[in-house]
């Protein structure tokens, strides 16, 4: 994912959140409203009391949501961050699959009331513990010839990717 499908998948996760806390106040000004209101006829009031239960459960549901909602937006921003520090700190990652990891291990190492300096010094100790998370900074090729000179080509090519085509199409070297 790139930083700005993140963004946008956090404002998505913002507008939910909106949404579920403004439900979630409509029923409790409801219940409030109801509860006031107890002191109808016997019959009525347990009809109020039924709806006032099940206006109970929606609001329990709505704030269940609202919890996963608020992890989800903490989860993401802190994703974003560790992408951005990485960036920063020309930490490429491997995959999304390795920051995933990434952003466990740096979550699981983190204090309450982090900032971004803990989260940098975080992943310059997960570069050096879990190489394997990250990718080799790209450096240009030191022995290049007349032919890329002239642009025949100016795509890099590592000896990493080459061993790795030569394994998926069986070339022999």
């Amino acid at each position: 994912m790139s930083l700005e499908e993140l963004k946008e998948e956090l404002e998505s996760v913002r507008i939910a959140l909106k949404r579920a806390n403004r439900e979630s106040a409509k029923r409790r000004l409801e219940l409030k409203a109801l509860k006031e209101s107890s002191t109808q006829k016997p019959g009525e009031a347990g009809e109020k009391e039924k709806e006032a239960e099940k206006l109970q459960q929606e609001m329990d549901k709505l704030s269940q949501q609202l919890t996963t909602l608020q992890a989800e937006n903490a989860g993401l921003k802190l994703r974003g961050t560790i992408r951005s520090a990485a960036a920063t700190l020309k930490l490429p990652f491997y995959s999304e699959e390795a920051l995933d990891d990434a952003v466990g291990r740096v979550q699981a190492s983190l204090d309450e009331g982090f900032d971004d300096e803990d989260i940098a010094a975080a992943l310059k100790d997960l570069a050096k513990t879990r190489p394997y998370l990250f990718r080799k900074a790209e450096t240009p090729n030191a022995t290049s010839t007349d032919a890329t000179k002239k642009g025949a080509s100016d795509v890099i090519v590592t000896a990493e990717e080459e061993a790795e085509v030569a394994k998926r199409f069986n070339i022999k070297t």
